[in-house]
């Protein structure tokens, strides 16, 4: 079951982020995790560069697969590809983010050339951040972020989940 109740209203992230640039000057604004692979990316891709614009470069971007399946089921997509639609998505995210013209045929999203706009003020897109503690958040985590979010970790306890990305890090060629 969810960590809140069914009955708490819950926002569109990106719009209540951007009202809230409208009323800070210096906070950063970001998501924990956002489920991007329920979302098309083009609606993804615009909401966060939006909120990237509105809000002066300050977005932050946490995006995770996922661990309920009824959120997958009641958005109609099968919850055993929620890594791979997620895997997709961001890609593409990033590619809208930072190409002038971009075309896709993956498993999952398919269109032909287009331009789009509005780009984030961060180049080539915001700080992207994955949730997860699975081995395989572990290691999109090190492919495509610029960093991981953990979940219920202690002080005492973190230690060995950061020694866990750091192999994941270390597999993919990275240090950071």
């Amino acid at each position: 079951h969810p960590p809140v109740p069914p009955h708490t209203p819950i926002q569109e992230p990106f719009a209540y982020l951007s009202f809230l640039a409208g009323q800070t000057r210096q906070i950063r604004l970001g998501t924990n995790v956002y489920l991007l692979g329920i979302r098309h990316p083009f609606v993804a891709a615009r909401a966060i560069a939006t909120l990237d614009v509105v809000s002066g470069g300050r977005a932050e971007v946490g995006v995770g697969a996922g661990w309920l399946r009824e959120e997958w089921l009641a958005a109609g997509l099968d919850p055993r590809t929620r890594g791979a639609r997620l895997d997709e998505a961001l890609g593409i995210c990033k590619r809208l983010w930072s190409e002038r013209v971009v075309e896709h045929k993956g498993a999952f999203y398919e269109f032909p050339p287009v331009m789009f706009e509005p780009k984030p003020v961060q180049q080539p897109h915001p700080p992207l951040l994955i949730g997860g503690e699975s081995d395989a958040a572990l290691r999109r985590a090190a492919r495509m972020a610029s960093g991981w979010y953990g979940l219920g970790h202690t002080p005492e306890g973190v230690g060995e989940a950061v020694a866990r990305v750091r192999k994941a890090l270390a597999v993919e060629g990275r240090s950071t």
